[in-house]
C-alpha cells in the first residue's frame, strides 16, 4: 500500500510541475481529477457461512479538481457484496478507503464487481473485481487459541490449522482429517490396544444434567398428554434449506440450490402461493414465479422476504397494514413493499406488525415500522397503528445498526455493538426498564448492567434475551412457564438480567425465542431447550411434556451437527448437514412439514415433499 501512495503523489507532484509558472485558472484546466485505485481484485478467500469480512480499496485524487463520483455500485446476481461507508467525492491530492463488505450464504464461490462512476479524467467507469468463497467448515476464531480437535467419528480425528486470515486479527481455520486404526475418543486417536488396559465408557453427552452423579429427577408437571399420535414420521430428509421462519401456524423457507425460491408449509393464509382459506398443507409447496431471496422472516400471521436486490415482499394477514402496501387486505401471494426507498437488509415481524432495516449507500442505516401500534410497537412515539412505514424514533446517529429483532409486541436493534434498544409492550418487563409502562420509542435497556457487547438478540412473547460478551446469554420478563429456566410455572417478572440455569457453564452460538420457550444453538452443535413444552416446542420427548420444561438437549438425528436453529410460537425447526431440514412442536395445520396430520410432534421430524 505504500507504493500505491507513492505512486500517487508522484502523480500529483509531476502534475504540479509541468505546470509550474502557470497562473491559477490554467493550472485548474490542466489538472482535471485522476481517479487511482490500489487493486483491481478484492478476494475475500474462504469465510463460513453467515460471517462477515470486510475489505478496503484505496481510492486517490491524483489530480488538483475535485474527483465526484456519479455512482458506486456492485454488480452481483446473489447479493452477499455491500459497498459500505463510501465517500462520494475526494478533493485533489486526496485519497479515502472505500470499505466492502462479504457475507456468503452459501458453500459455494461468489463473484462480482464494484463499478465506480466518475468524472476522472482517464476514464468515467472503473472496475474492480470481487470474489470469494462461502464454506461450511472454515472456522474464524483466536489467533492464539485454535479449535479443539474433535472425533469426526469412530475412526476420524479432526484437526483445525491456520490457513490465513479471515479479518485482520482473526485467524482462518479449516480442518484437516486424521484416520486412527485404533479408533479416536474425547479429541484424540487412541493408542494401540493393551490387553492390560480396559478403556472406560465415555460420559452420555446427551443428558444436560448438572451434577452427573444425581439421577434426574421426574418431570415436574406433565400437563395434559398428547392426543393420539396415529401416523408415523419420515424417517428420511429431503428438503434442504438455507434458511427458515416460523409463525404461529406455518412455516417458510429459503431453498437450497442457489436461486434463492421459497417454499411453505403450514396454514393457507401465509402459504404465498396463491392458497385458499381451509387449503393447508403439510409438506412444503413453492411459491411459484417468486425467486432470487436471500433472506426471510415471519410474524405471527404473515411472512416478509428480502430479495438479492434488496427489495422487501411481504405476504399473509394484513389486518392493520402489517404488510406495509397501504391497504389491510390479505394478501395470498408476495407484495413488494414500495414505500421503503432505501436498500433493506433486515426486516422481521410481530404480532400484526413489521419492522425494516434499511441502509443507503454512504449513509447510516434506518429502521422503520408499520402495522399495529397501539403499544407503541412502532417506536414513533405515536401509540398509533399505520399502514405504510414510519421511521423509528431516536436511533439518528447510532452506527452499525444490522439487524432489528421482534417478539410479539414488543421490538429491539443493537447500535454501537453495545446498547440494546428496545420499545413496545412492558407489561412483563419485556422491555425491562419501568416494568408494566410501554415504552412508545427506543430505551437502552442494558445501559445500567456493564454490558460490554452485545450480539444476537431473541424475543419471546413475553420474555426477551441477548448473548453478550463471551459467548453468554442473558434473559429477562416473564418466567409464567420457566423462560428463565428454573423448572417452575407461574414464576414471578424477572426485572433484572439472569443467565439461565442450563447456561451457566455454556459457550452459545445463537439463542433464539419462541412464544414461551427459548433455545440455543451451542459450539459443539447442539441443540437445548426450555420453557413451555406441552406442544413439544422443546423437541425433548414424550416423557417431557410439561408447563416448564428445565434446560435439556435434544436428540441428534443419525449423529449428526445442528447448524441453524429457529422458533415459533410452539414449534421449533433446525438445519443439519447436508442443509436438510428437520421441525418438531405443534402441528395442527401441518406446519411441521412431515407429510402427516399428527397433532404434534414431541422429538424432531425430517421435513419432507
Amino acid at each position: 500500500m505504500k507504493y500505491f501512495v507513492l505512486i500517487m503523489l508522484c502523480l500529483f507532484t509531476g502534475l504540479n510541475t509541468a505546470c509550474g509558472g502557470c497562473d491559477t485558472e490554467a493550472y485548474v484546466v490542466q489538472n482535471p481529477p485522476l481517479l487511482v485505485v490500489g487493486t483491481d481484485l478484492l478476494d475475500f478467500g474462504e469465510l463460513p457461512l453467515n460471517f462477515t469480512a470486510s475489505r478496503t480499496v484505496q481510492l486517490a485524487n491524483a489530480g488538483q479538481q475535485e474527483l465526484v463520483f456519479e455512482n458506486i455500485t456492485i454488480e452481483s446476481d446473489e447479493g452477499v457484496f455491500m459497498v459500505l461507508g463510501s465517500e462520494l467525492s475526494i478533493l485533489g491530492g486526496q485519497s479515502v478507503d472505500l470499505s466492502i463488505n462479504f457475507t456468503p450464504a452459501a458453500a459455494q464461490a461468489y463473484e462480482g464487481v464494484l463499478k465506480l462512476v466518475s468524472n476522472s479524467q482517464n476514464k468515467a467507469e472503473t472496475l474492480i473485481n470481487l470474489k470469494g468463497e462461502g464454506v461450511e467448515e472454515v472456522i474464524c476464531g483466536d489467533c492464539d487459541n485454535p479449535p479443539e480437535q474433535a472425533c469426526l467419528d469412530d475412526m476420524t480425528l479432526m484437526i483445525y490449522e491456520q490457513d490465513g486470515e479471515c479479518v485482520e486479527g482473526i485467524c482462518r481455520y479449516v480442518p484437516t482429517y486424521v484416520d486412527c486404526p485404533h479408533g479416536c475418543l474425547e479429541g484424540a486417536c487412541l493408542p494401540p490396544f493393551d490387553a492390560g488396559l480396559q478403556l472406560s465408557e465415555p460420559d452420555d453427552a446427551g443428558l444436560a444434567i448438572i451434577d452427573a452423579g444425581v439421577a434426574p429427577e421426574p418431570p415436574f408437571d406433565a400437563g395434559n398428554p398428547p392426543e393420539p399420535i396415529d401416523e408415523d414420521p419420515p424417517t428420511e430428509p429431503s428438503v434442504k434449506v438455507m434458511r427458515m421462519a416460523l409463525d404461529e401456524m406455518s412455516t417458510c423457507a429459503v431453498l437450497h440450490g442457489g436461486i434463492g425460491e421459497v417454499a411453505c408449509w403450514g396454514r393457507s393464509d401465509t402459504l404465498g402461493d396463491g392458497s385458499l382459506p381451509g387449503e393447508d398443507r403439510n409438506v412444503p409447496g413453492v411459491i411459484p414465479d417468486f425467486k432470487d431471496v436471500h433472506y426471510i422472516a415471519a410474524g405471527a400471521y404473515h411472512m416478509c422476504a428480502i430479495k438479492s436486490d434488496q427489495t422487501l415482499w411481504c405476504w399473509g394477514s394484513n389486518a392493520f397494514g402489517e404488510l406495509g402496501d397501504n391497504t389491510t387486505i390479505t394478501r395470498r401471494e408476495p407484495v413488494q413493499v414500495t414505500a421503503l426507498e432505501d436498500p433493506v437488509v433486515s426486516v422481521a415481524g410481530g404480532r400484526m406488525f413489521t419492522c425494516a432495516v434499511t441502509q443507503a449507500m454512504g449513509e447510516q442505516a434506518k429502521v422503520f415500522c408499520w402495522g399495529k401500534g397501539d403499544l407503541g410497537q412502532l417506536g414513533n412515539g405515536l401509540f398509533e397503528s399505520s399502514m405504510t412505514p414510519k421511521l423509528v424514533s431516536g436511533l439518528s446517529g447510532a452506527d452499525e445498526i444490522r439487524e432489528v429483532h421482534i417478539g410479539d409486541s414488543h421490538a429491539c436493534v443493537v447500535t454501537d455493538d453495545v446498547k440494546l434498544m428496545c420499545w413496545g409492550i412492558n407489561h412483563a418487563a419485556q422491555c425491562l426498564i419501568d416494568a408494566g409502562e410501554n415504552h412508545g420509542e427506543p430505551i437502552n435497556v442494558l445501559e445500567e448492567y456493564d454490558v460490554v457487547s452485545v450480539g444476537h438478540v431473541a424475543l419471546g412473547y413475553h420474555h426477551s434475551c441477548a448473548m453478550v460478551e463471551g459467548n453468554k446469554v442473558l434473559c429477562w420478563g416473564s418466567d409464567g412457564f420457566g423462560q428463565m429456566d428454573d423448572g417452575t410455572p407461574g414464576g414471578a417478572l424477572q426485572e433484572s438480567p439472569v443467565t439461565p440455569t442450563g447456561l451457566y457453564t455454556q459457550q452459545i452460538q445463537i439463542v433464539q425465542s419462541g412464544g414461551h420457550h427459548s433455545c440455543v444453538l451451542d459450539e459443539s452443535h447442539k441443540i437445548a431447550c426450555w420453557g413451555f413444552n406441552n406442544y413439544g416446542a422443546c423437541g425433548t420427548g414424550d416423557e417431557y411434556l410439561q408447563t416448564a420444561q428445565p434446560y435439556k438437549e435434544i436428540d441428534v438425528p443419525d449423529e449428526m451437527f445442528w447448524r441453524r436453529l429457529y422458533t415459533g410460537k410452539d414449534h421449533t425447526c433446525a438445519i443439519v448437514d447436508g442443509y436438510f431440514a428437520y421441525c418438531w412442536g405443534l402441528n395442527s395445520f401441518g406446519q411441521i412439514g412431515d407429510g402427516t396430520n399428527a397433532t404434534q410432534r414431541n422429538r424432531a421430524v425430517p421435513v419432507t415433499w
